[in-house]
């Protein structure tokens, strides 16, 4: 994100504009009573301007945000972000709690609500991921629906008496609320796993104040987590190009429409080529290819064209004799010498024993904080 600053209640919307800012709800206008507070552009997850039907992406992420600091896990120094647009552009203040008393009181709710999660998560995180599933699932099962020239006359006959184009206003309203519900699962368990980890991080560069913030993260690598698996699965796929014999279809230049086309054409070869990428694209081509706020954003199974590219590369690398599959024995092997070098360097027990209880939390969250994304932009 952008550095915060003062945004200014008198700032002007691009000439020509205002009846476009006029789109967006009342709610996320700037007023003059923002004038003292910091703002930030937050360029990182909305770096186009957007339009006002995509909004609901924010409206829905901040509403589920502010849930979950305020009232479900009650972060004792924050009652959410607030949002405002201008010229399309998302800008973002916090809500500081500033006075002591409460800062105690939302400390004695947060204290029994996070560590019992703390304390059950990997019961509480399966919970989470059947949620997720069953929610994928409901819009997978929504109906295509489409506007007919003329309703079906078997429908009229039958008197039913509501037209198609309500259906398609009924499904909407589905999708919103589904929408909606996800944020809200979105946020059940990623502040507490990166309040875990970051809590690791300040320990760290209080006790060893030259580590770097890389040979913290290092600390925790190696992970196994569902949002490299659509990688993982092109790898997969370039392997099985080249065992099967019909990497040499892939050609950069070439659509991935030509290229299965051909596929098609090649023997059995070719069609267990494609069954291949059929097994990998369900569910694991449903990955974004940005970052899912924008209506123009589409799946890899929306547009095959975004992953055909990486098989080239892929293609060539595995020729040239390398594994392409991820070194998580290297990269655990690593970790495990890191932090046991740098738990020697701990002067007593007690910073020894807190060490530990940190870095086994953040391994037990971790997979979570990097794994939930892929479900999110899944759904």
């Amino acid at each position: 994100m952008t550095p915060g600053f003062p945004l200014p209640s008198s700032l002007k919307v691009v000439p020509g504009t205002e009846r476009a800012q006029a789109a967006y709800s009342y709610l996320t206008q700037f007023t003059a009573a923002d004038d003292s507070r910091f703002w930030f552009y937050n360029s990182m997850h909305f770096p186009e301007p957007m339009s006002a039907f995509d909004m609901v992406t924010a409206e829905a992420a901040y509403c589920a945000l502010g849930a979950a600091n305020t009232r479900v896990h009650s972060l004792p120094t924050t009652l959410g972000i607030d949002h405002r647009i201008i010229n399309g552009r998302v800008y973002i203040g916090g809500n500081a709690v500033t006075d002591p008393a409460e800062i105690a009181r939302r400390t004695e709710e947060f204290q029994k609500r996070a560590f019992y999660y703390y304390a059950n998560w990997e019961k509480l995180h399966a919970q989470w991921h059947e949620k997720m599933m069953c929610l994928i699932r409901d819009a997978q099962a929504f109906p295509k629906l489409e506007l007919p020239d003329f309703e079906p006359l078997v429908h009229v006959h039958a008197g039913r008496g509501v037209a198609s184009n309500h259906y398609l206003l009924d499904i909407y309203q589905k999708t919103l609320e589904g929408y909606f519900r996800m944020w809200h699962h979105h946020f059940e368990f990623l502040l507490l796993g990166y309040g875990a980890y970051l809590t690791f991080f300040a320990f760290c560069k209080k006790a060893f104040p030259e580590i770097t913030d890389q040979t913290i993260a290092r600390m925790v690598a190696g992970i196994e987590a569902e949002i490299f698996r659509p990688d993982d699965e092109l790898r997969r796929l370039a392997r099985r190009a080249v065992e099967l014999g019909v990497d040499g279809e892939f050609q950069r230049l070439v659509s991935s429409d030509e290229i299965i086309e051909t596929l098609k054409q090649s023997g059995t070869a070719g069609q267990a080529w494609l069954e291949e990428l059929e097994a990998s694209r369900h569910p694991w081509f449903n990955i974004n290819v940005g970052d899912g706020f924008y209506h123009y954003h589409r799946a890899w199974n929306d547009d095959l064209s975004m992953p055909f590219a990486c098989l080239p590369e892929y293609i060539k690398r595995v020729k040239s004799g390398e594994s392409l599959e991820r070194p998580i024995d290297k990269l655990q092997a690593e970790r495990k010498e890191l932090i046991e070098g740098y738990r020697d360097l701990l002067n007593t027990d007690e910073d020894r024993v807190a060490y530990d209880q940190m870095i086994t939390l953040a391994h037990r969250v971790f997979p979570y904080v990097e794994g939930h994304k892929f479900y999110c932009e899944h759904w």
